[in-house]
């Protein structure tokens, strides 16, 4: 599958996943447990691995976006930013990775969805007014 670059297309084609399970992140050397992603910082790995007790959710952005595409995690942490939905966000080699505290997985879920059509256009019903020789109308097509 070849990776897209139009941030319309990567929208419209995205397909939010919630991974099974629950996350948290630590900071450790040992590779004791399987992770899910690791990040290397000048004070250790962090790593983020599975846990009962974790207080993340990761969802999974179902689309294979390119390493040159630009604005799809940007629009993505701002539209949940905008909903109040803390997020880490990481960019992966094929699918992104959306983390968010455990009791918010299903508004992100829904606010991702939502990202995948674009809003409805309205319907406008222009009024028609005239006075004399003087009549406006809503443009059409043959204007």
């Amino acid at each position: 599958m070849p990776a897209i670059h139009d941030l319309d297309t990567l929208l419209h084609e995205l397909a939010p996943e919630r991974l099974p399970g629950r996350y948290r992140y630590t900071v450790s050397e040992a590779a004791h447990v399987a992770v899910l992603a690791t990040v290397s910082e000048d004070e250790g790995l962090t790593r983020i691995e599975p846990a009962e007790d974790g207080e993340w959710v990761a969802i999974r952005l179902r689309v294979h976006s390119a390493l040159e595409a630009v604005g799809l995690t940007a629009t993505v942490a701002g539209m949940l930013a905008s909903r109040g939905i803390p997020a880490n966000m990481l960019a992966g080699y094929h699918h992104d990775l959306v983390l968010v505290p455990q009791a918010r997985g299903e508004d992100a879920i829904a606010a991702l969805a939502a990202l995948r059509s674009p809003a409805p256009a309205l319907e406008i019903e222009w009024p028609v007014l005239s006075s004399g020789a003087v009549r406006l109308r809503a443009p059409e097509s043959p204007d």
